[in-house]
């Protein structure tokens, strides 16, 4: 079985969802959203777990989503930047795996 879909909702935007809902929202960038990719403007945004998010910002391969500061977002929820080359692809799916596994976590009940 699936636990995932994407989704494509026009203008270049692309978000990744899981099937099953879940009661925690800090795993999630809206209801049970926990990755977004704009095509025309290249940016990833991606809800993260707070350890996760912190390195990602402290080595320099994200930033904290704006809208954190308003409580609009989750304290995970990040900027990821767009992959120039191999190394920095690599790091951005690894990023995109923990953001997954991390929203599988609550989408489970565990």
């Amino acid at each position: 079985m699936d636990l995932a879909a994407t989704t494509e909702i026009g203008f270049g935007i692309r978000i990744f969802r899981l099937l099953l809902a879940s009661s925690d929202s800090s795993a999630f960038i809206s209801a049970r959203e926990f990755g977004r990719v704009l095509w025309r403007a290249p940016t990833i945004y991606l809800a993260l777990p707070l350890v996760s998010a912190h390195w990602a910002i402290v080595r320099g391969w994200a930033e904290p989503h704006y809208l954190r500061s308003f409580g609009l977002m989750p304290a995970g929820a990040v900027l990821v930047y767009t992959p120039k080359n191999r190394e920095e692809l690599t790091v951005c799916y690894s990023l995109f795996a923990e953001a997954y596994h991390f929203a599988c976590k609550f989408g489970q009940g565990q």
